[in-house]
């Protein structure tokens, strides 16, 4: 180049690049487009002469497509200096197709900038780390990749080994390979069934059908979502119809998976308690159980008894086995609905995330709706007529758009409104309908039960589901004169007040365990993206507290595998304790209604910092006896104690205890409005620093209705493990008949935390009091 030319170069490039400082420090200057300023405010840490990884973005040839990828790849490729570096490993590493219109290339930072001279060249940016997330979910629950985070330490749950007792599994997925992953512990005792073979991820599998083992192999889906959602590998590019696109993983990647499929036709008790039976003798170290029936007396329920003595049984000086299972899915929050309510199991409930797949439905009129949907293969629809036909026919099946109940003359070329189907399958049928009598769109109504839990489908027209309020709100609508509404189709958006109790999720007080408090928690169960069985790339959508329940079991492995000691019952205590009843702002969090959640809504909440139950200071250990204790108080009669457990029990060795003297990180409690104050019991240990603990006890109702106090209101450890033991002391003031109390307990530490400066730690208990 000419020594002028290149002076020329160099100063119209320092004139612009003052122009554009100034611009973006200025964004009032007047444009017709803003530019990306080259880097994009990244750090970096590249020579001139060293080559790295640049991602470049360029105009398509002539403004226009390509007819082949050879072509596209030409014209990415006339870009740089040459097709290979000097080493001779070729430069082009992406030629994206729809990603970008770009490549990824091994470039020199003296090579981009010589390649912004050329015609058509946009910009150029250092590839970037990325936290990788389900899509979304583990990035929601505080986990990333980074140097300090909980995943690095510890090495992303590899050694920990998760039993899932589910529909089985989809083992080619791509979620399920084994980079990664170490190779089984030496007293791993299962195995797999043909035609699957096992893996460093996948080491066990098999299927238990009436007494006889079988392939483990998923026909229904629900056990591949849920497996991978505890401890699926990382996959890029996962996506449903384009949209929710990220990494996946679970929020255990490198863990090991144990598969016991225990459905079939339908889910049978014997086969599920086959499972965990056969998980024990394994040597699974937690259990996953996203199944769920009728609450039971515990000693007619064989699936809390199997989990008792999961959580009590220790071998080879291994503790027990955690067990993590539904709260159970009712639409409508029924009080009282809560599944898997045995003390010992750690119950997960859901939640939705902040992740929607928006879709806005414009009404003629002005008005705006926000809605749901996993099909937005456009941008927007045009305005159409808006027709509601089960207001005209009066029919209920014409309501809900089924099959053959609709008229072309009635929909052609018209946005259909049906009420929401009761299934998946109805769902997506609705839409087959509407598009079979000549329907443009379809807008389906959330009934009442599910309030604002808008669930996302993959529809097979232009479609979105709305919450029950602006369900009414188009209902009406479409019966004034000339309706018409378009869509537009927003794609993935991250505005939505999250977390939020998803309608379904079964909600306390237990009516068989004697008040004490459940779910534990909740967790990202609302259009949560997971591994699908049609296919080893595809992803879908479910919801549910099955999708909540592997979430926290991945998170107990990533505990587990920094304190392989802890007891099952330790570290439930350190996810609840550390967990909370306010988002990441600070404000309540609501329910499906837009109320503020109660604790049998949500129990302690939901866990946003796994790093902290990694660190949680202080835990509530529970031990066999205490359970017995438990027991013996709940029913008095050795026969049932010995049927809930399996374990020959005499009441009157162990002694008996009210409820709620049990040592359990949350405090339920029912009493007289007008009674005696209750003392209630606990112990914690201390598995941090030496330091000194003070009770901060706050009551989430303005009136005084009951009062509740700490006594000692401080205490101190001096060394590691050491236990303490302090009261609760409960004395009804202006209470109400038949009201509910709520409060807070908070052991906050006198130190900070080594991990994080800014923070205390700070021990979490709900209390929750009924008045009679």
């Amino acid at each position: 180049m000419d020594k002028h030319k290149f002076i020329f170069l160099l100063s119209l490039f320092i004139l612009l690049s003052a122009f554009l400082f100034s611009y973006f420090n200025n964004p009032s200057l007047p444009t017709k487009h803003k530019e990306i300023p080259f880097s994009s405010g990244l750090k970096s840490v590249v020579t001139d002469n060293q080559p790295e990884v640049y991602i470049v973005s360029v105009m398509p040839a002539d403004g226009t497509g390509f007819n082949n990828d050879l072509d596209r790849e030409n014209w990415y490729k006339s870009f740089l200096p040459s097709t290979h570096l000097p080493t001779g490993e070729p430069r082009m590493i992406y030629s994206y197709k729809h990603a970008s219109s770009g490549f990824a290339a091994r470039l020199t930072r003296k090579e981009v900038q010589d390649m912004e001279s050329v015609e058509g060249f946009l910009s150029a940016h250092p590839d970037q780390i990325h936290t990788p997330c389900t899509t979304y979910s583990p990035e929601y629950l505080g986990l990333n990749q980074k140097e300090d985070g909980l995943w690095k330490r510890t090495k992303y749950g590899g050694g920990v080994i998760i039993g899932v007792v589910d529909y089985g599994i989809r083992p080619t997925h791509h979620s399920f390979k084994g980079d990664g992953v170490p190779s089984p512990p030496k007293s791993w005792g299962g195995k797999c069934i043909p035609p699957i073979t096992c893996s460093n991820k996948i080491i066990g599998a098999l299927g238990l059908r009436r007494g006889q083992e079988t392939s483990a192999e998923d026909d229904d889906g629900h056990g591949t979502h849920t497996a991978s959602t505890a401890a699926g590998n990382f996959v890029d590019g996962a996506s449903i119809l384009g949209l929710a696109w990220g990494t996946a993983s679970g929020t255990a990647p490198h863990a090991h998976l144990a598969i016991y499929k225990v459905c079939f036709d339908q889910c049978v008790a014997s086969d599920i308690m086959g499972g965990i039976d056969r998980a024990m003798d394994d040597g699974v170290d937690l259990l996953s159980i996203s199944l769920s029936n009728e609450p039971k007396e515990f000693y007619e329920n064989g699936i809390a008894r199997s989990s008792f003595r999961a959580t009590v049984k220790k071998r080879d000086k291994k503790e027990g086995i955690l067990v993590t299972a539904v709260a159970g899915n009712l639409p409508g929050s029924k009080r009282s609905s809560v599944h898997h309510d045995a003390p010992w199991v750690l119950t997960v409930g859901a939640s939705g995330t902040s992740r929607i797949l928006k879709v806005i439905v414009k009404l003629h009129n002005g008005m705006e709706l926000v809605g749901e949907s996993a099909y937005q293969i456009h941008s927007a629809t045009d305005e159409l007529p808006l027709v509601y036909p089960g207001a005209i026919t009066r029919d209920l099946g014409t309501a809900f758009c089924k099959p053959g109940t609709l008229k072309e003359d009635m929909v052609k070329g018209k946005m259909v409104i049906c009420k929401l189907g009761k299934k998946f399958e109805d769902v997506i049928a609705q839409g087959r309908t509407v598009h079979a009598a000549g329907g443009a769109a379809m807008v389906l109504m959330n009934p009442k039960s599910y309030e604002s839990t808008i669930i996302s489908f993959p529809h097979v027209i232009a479609a979105c589901v709305l919450s029950y309020h602006d369900s009414l709100i188009i209902k009406d609508y479409a019966a004034t004169d000339n309706p018409k509404a378009a869509f537009s189709f927003e794609g993935t958006k991250y505005d939505n007040p999250a977390p939020r109790v998803g309608a379904f999720s079964g909600r306390g007080p237990s009516i068989v365990n004697g008040h004490i408090l459940k779910p534990d928690i909740i967790a990202p169960g609302v259009n949560i993206l997971a591994a699908s069985k049609d296919n080893d790339d595809e992803f879908m959508m479910r919801f549910g507290t099955s999708m909540a329940v592997p979430h926290i079991a991945g998170v107990a492995a990533l505990i587990k595998s920094n304190h392989p000691d802890w007891s099952p019952a330790e570290v439930k205590s350190a996810i609840m304790t550390s967990s909370n009843f306010v988002n990441r702002e600070g404000k309540p969090i609501l329910d499906e209604k837009s109320d503020i959640a109660n604790f049998f809504d949500m129990g302690a909440g939901h866990l946003f910092t796994p790093e902290e139950a990694n660190d949680p200071g202080l835990v509530y250990d529970t031990k066999m006896e205490d359970y017995f204790r438990y027991l013996c108080g709940l029913y008095d009669d050795d026969k049932k104690v010995a049927a809930a457990t399996g374990y020959g029990v005499e009441c009157k060795v162990y002694g008996k205890i009210q409820p709620e003297q049990l040592n359990y990180p949350s405090i339920g409690l029912s009493m007289k409005h007008d009674g005696p104050k209750v003392v209630i019991r606990r112990k914690v240990k201390n598995v941090g620093p030496e330091t000194e603990y003070t009770a901060d006890i706050k009551m989430r109702s303005q009136e005084e209705e009951v009062k509740v106090e700490a006594h000692p209101k401080t205490i101190k450890f001096t060394k590691y493990q050491k236990e303490a033991d302090f009261e609760v002391h409960v004395t009804p003031v202006k209470g109400k008949k038949d009201s509910l109390v709520e409060a807070h307990l908070t052991w906050v530490s006198k130190i900070e935390r080594s991990t994080n400066p800014k923070k205390h730690y700070e021990v979490r208990s709900p209390i929750s009091i009924t008045l009679t």
